[in-house]
């Protein structure tokens, strides 16, 4: 059987779409990767209202993984920011197992939050951050300052193009309770990463490093001199840390195999 790069799926941040992931995707799609992304349920929704972490892990594992995997793909799950909450939970369970030629073979964390069952974006301060603007009627949330928390070290241009692109992001959603996640399970030991961003305005380094210390599992970690998205201001580094990080999951997967389990 002719080798295949696993399916690299991308899980946007709160406010963001995928179209903000383009300049990464094809960086990767010119190193022979397949590259997937979804837009979530609770950004830029009509009934915000009604929007959960929920419905955007129902979505990314019913329209993204869950048909990847059917296929027999291997997939390494990239999740930023906000992601993290949903895409750890759509994980579960989806991890490659014995036999099986689709499956989940490793976790990229990228700025991302390391959401616990329970957990929620306003839950961690109790209240959102200062930059988030929220509007009790529409029942959605904004972003005050999204070059300085999103984009301090993207060039001016760019950084301006993508604020207009950002869309509201439902404020139920940002404050429902977090299904269990994958990232804690057994299954994904030398198979979970994180790359923190040592610049970031939104999530800051040193919670970045709080979340993994406090975590109690071990971590592959990278850091690169960046905001909150590196994808943007770096796209070549960070499609070569993501790169490297997926290549060491394919192979520690191959060798291991017999070893994995689906939990």
């Amino acid at each position: 059987m002719p080798f295949q790069k696993p399916v690299i799926c991308m899980v946007p941040g709160a406010w963001h779409s995928p179209e903000q992931y383009a300049m990464l995707r094809d960086i990767l799609h010119r190193e022979g990767y397949q590259t997937e992304s979804i837009q979530l349920p609770s950004v830029g929704s009509t009934d915000p209202a009604n929007e959960s972490v929920t419905k955007d892990v129902q979505a990314i594992r019913e329209k993204m993984l869950l048909p990847l995997i059917d296929q027999g793909k291997e997939v390494v799950l990239l999740m930023h920011s906000y992601g993290g909450c949903p895409g750890g939970a759509a994980a579960k369970g989806l991890s490659k197992a014995v036999g099986e030629r689709g499956g989940i073979i490793g976790l990229i964390f990228l700025a991302a939050f390391l959401a616990r069952e329970g957990d929620s974006l306003k839950s961690v301060r109790g209240e959102f951050d200062p930059w988030v603007i929220t509007n009790d009627e529409t029942l959605q949330t904004t972003v005050r300052t999204p070059i300085e928390t999103f984009y301090n070290d993207v060039s001016k241009s760019l950084a301006e193009a993508t604020m207009k692109t950002i869309q509201p992001h439902s404020q139920v959603a940002l404050s429902s309770p977090s299904p269990p996640s994958a990232w804690p399970d057994e299954v994904y030991n030398g198979r979970r990463a994180y790359i923190l961003a040592e610049d970031d305005q939104t999530i800051p380094h040193v919670a970045q490093k709080m979340m993994l210390e406090y975590s109690g599992v071990e971590w592959e970690t990278r850091t690169m001199k960046a905001g909150h998205c590196p994808f943007l201001s770096k796209p070549q580094e960070t499609a070569e840390v993501i790169k490297e990080l997926t290549s060491g999951f394919q192979s520690r997967s191959d060798e291991a195999g017999h070893h994995l389990v689906r939990l």
